[in-house]
């Protein structure tokens, strides 16, 4: 099953304009070319009501039933739960399609037996099927019960609330407080981070309603007093499954499509975290569209014979779709260990043929093989860019990844990197810089397919195999709808010459609204249309390319406007700089930015100046290390041909990384602007005042 995917010299069309402007500033109504005529909600031949319904079409199938389907290296299939040391073993150990749907069943019917959960009510919330729901919490890092908990919710009709470990107090009181959850599904280690931060709303304005905490591990002592310090009974996960193993008789509730399946709290880069209600239908028209469309183009052949490894946070709507879409196709999915500094440990086992990840990562994996060739010999420097420009050159002129003798020779040792399998790599939660795309599709012998979402309408854009051009995220999927809309106070109009503006989203995949926030739904909804905040715009074949987020894209005093995440994509390339943050202040004319060095980087730059053994601190402090760090800067600004008022002008250079413990980022990597500039808040004066 290699990359040999179809291509011509006819740009690829992905959509078409269908109706007129929906509203007076905007742009026409476009919709997937391949599906012009209507929206798509369900399979054609079949009647999908809920997640649920999605999943058994495969798993119910008697060729499929015996098939492996979700694997982890710590999960013992004699005990059918995972390790208790959580130690990854050298083989994966799969559960099957039959399995799977058994354990799915025997939980739900333990949930319905033991009670554990009653009607949240909620009489002013606007969508009237989510006024009276039965929440339950989930929170673990990607394990086999997780799949198999979100099921049992679907199986049982319960709204399923996804938590993170790094919520923070204040996120967490509101979630438990709003969502008056009595029902908490965890794993130990993630127990024992929230345990804390549940005791202490006792303190606040908000009230926490856990009854009930199912935990995938054995309890030990310890949690269970760790429990009642919450008010809550700690319960094994093996007891409700076999409680609901011994009641076969018990009968599940049918979730129906306009049922909330789940709540999801976005991370947000700004405020508090809204809920976004997802429905049985928005989930299943998603799946619906990818598998008449994009699932079904000619490049991009995935079913039995392929694994995806999950590490992304399953609280995402991003992992969860592409998990589904999986199941659906037969596609095996191999968890990871629990750590992702050791994911290509476990790629190596796993041997995965897809790879989902954000730009963040792929700049890391891409900007460190660079570094290493730079350490080679000038032979081998030199044939590494005669194979790379010879790649680059075929895939931007026919749309092709491989080649017979540079693959051999050269690119064979970094495929192997990441388990030697990989025939499809995926991108999303921000924009990836085009070159970066290009050459890891080129390392690593793949497309590098660019996709667009989110929580509130879904993974509902991606790239074709076999795109010549990088940089945009392609088309819409056939389930919604989008147009664009101009954006006057930031300079975007859709009847300039170029067709730039904010992206607006309409289909069965767009949420109904944010729970019990009114408010906050009004601003981002209007007659059906979702307002994204992402500045767009419309190329050729009616592509869509991200330029910033509303929010991010600031003015500066001459009247010029910046947007900082495509300059950060850029520094982000010096090989010195880590992370960065870019700041400009409306008052002033310049740029400032906040970074974290590399400090692998550094570590060299150190030996080639003889500072070895001096601290991360210390170097951040010292003039000649800030400046050798700005020249780098300079040097990939002048490769990236960056404009005078978009230069950073003055840096100051930390040794803390940005991270998601520090509040720094959200969970899915992506920079909490409003934190950072809190935090850096005296550098930044600092710096306006150097200028």
């Amino acid at each position: 099953m290699g990359n040999s995917l179809t291509t011509s010299d006819a740009p690829i069309t992905y959509a078409v304009q269908t109706e007129d402007p929906p509203f007076a500033d905007a742009s026409g109504v476009y919709r997937c070319a391949q599906y012009p005529d209507a929206l798509v909600e369900n399979m054609p031949d079949r009647d999908w009501k809920n997640p649920l319904d999605c999943m058994a079409s495969t798993a119910l199938d008697p060729e499929m039933r015996d098939k492996e389907f979700l694997g982890s290296r710590v999960w013992d299939c004699a005990l059918q739960r995972s390790r208790e040391d959580m130690i990854p073993q050298s083989t994966v150990s799969w559960v099957t399609y039959g399995e799977f749907m058994t354990l799915v069943q025997e939980f739900a019917r333990g949930l319905e037996r033991r009670g554990y959960t009653s009607v949240s009510e909620f009489p002013t919330e606007a969508y009237e099927p989510a006024r009276r729901v039965r929440m339950m919490g989930l929170v673990s890092k990607n394990r086999p019960e997780w799949f198999i908990s979100e099921q049992a919710a679907v199986s049982a009709n319960y709204c399923l609330v996804p938590l993170y470990d790094s919520l923070g107090s204040d996120a967490l009181h509101q979630i438990l407080d709003q969502t008056k959850m009595e029902l908490l599904v965890a794993s130990r280690e993630s127990f024992r981070v929230l345990q804390p931060m549940i005791a202490s709303i006792v303190d606040t304005q908000f009230t926490s309603h856990i009854k009930y905490v199912v935990m995938y591990d054995k309890p030990s002592e310890e949690d269970l007093e760790k429990a009642k310090e919450i008010g809550a009974e700690l319960i094994d996960w093996k007891d409700v499954v076999q409680e609901g193993r011994d009641h076969p008789e018990i009968d599940l509730p049918t979730q129906q499509p306009e049922d909330l399946t789940t709540v999801c709290y976005t991370s947000g880069t700004t405020g508090a975290p809204k809920g976004v209600m997802m429905t049985a239908h928005n989930y299943t028209s998603l799946l619906s569209a990818h598998r008449r469309c994009i699932m079904s183009h000619p490049g991009f052949r995935i079913g039995q014979e392929d694994t995806h490894i999950s590490y992304l946070p399953l609280a995402h709507v991003f992992e969860r779709i592409i998990c589904g879409n999986c199941f659906v196709l037969g596609v095996k999915i191999a968890c990871y260990s629990g750590d992702t500094q050791k994911l290509l440990d476990d790629m190596k086992y796993i041997q995965p043929t897809i790879f989902l990840s954000v730009p963040r990562l792929y700049m890391r994996i891409h900007d460190k093989i660079i570094s290493t060739l730079n350490e080679k010999s000038n032979v081998a420097k030199f044939i590494f860019e005669t194979a790379m420009n010879t790649k680059l050159q075929n895939l931007r002129e026919k749309g092709i990844y491989t080649h017979p003798l540079w693959d051999a020779l050269v690119f064979k040792k970094t495929k192997a990197v990441m388990g030697g399998r990989i025939r499809f790599m995926l991108v999303g939660g921000a924009p990836i810089e085009a070159k970066v795309q290009e050459e890891v599709s080129v390392i690593f012998c793949c497309p590098v397919l660019h996709g667009f979402g989110m929580t509130e309408v879904g993974p509902v854009f991606i790239c074709n195999p076999g795109d010549k051009i990088a940089g945009h995220i392609g088309g819409v999927q056939p389930c919604c709808q989008f147009a664009l809309r101009s954006v006057p106070e930031t300079g975007y109009f859709v009847s300039g010459p170029q067709c730039r503006g904010q992206l607006c989203i309409k289909g069965p995949s767009v949420t109904p609204g944010y729970l019990e926030r009114p408010d906050l739904t009004a601003e981002v909804l209007e007659n059906g249309w979702f307002h994204t905040g992402d500045i767009v715009e419309l190329i050729e074949g009616n592509a869509i390319k991200i330029i910033d987020r509303q929010k991010n894209i600031f003015k500066l005093s001459q009247g010029e406007y910046v947007a900082p995440e495509k300059l950060e994509n850029i520094y982000s390339s010096a090989s010195l700089v880590s992370q960065i943050m870019v700041y400009g202040d409306s008052s002033k004319s310049a740029l400032v930015a906040i970074v974290v060095p590399d400090e692998e980087e550094t570590s060299k730059w150190c030996a080639l100046n003889n500072l070895q053994g001096k601290s991360l601190d210390e170097l951040c402090a010292r003039d000649d290390f800030k400046q050798a760090v700005f020249s780098n800067m300079q040097e990939v600004e002048k490769a990236n041909q960056v404009t005078g008022f978009q230069k950073v002008k003055k840096i100051v250079i930390t040794p803390d990384p940005f991270t998601v413990e520090n509040r720094m980022l959200t969970p899915t990597l992506k920079l909490r602007r409003a934190e950072c500039k809190k935090r850096f808040e005296r550098e930044i004066i600092d710096l306006y005042n150097q200028l």
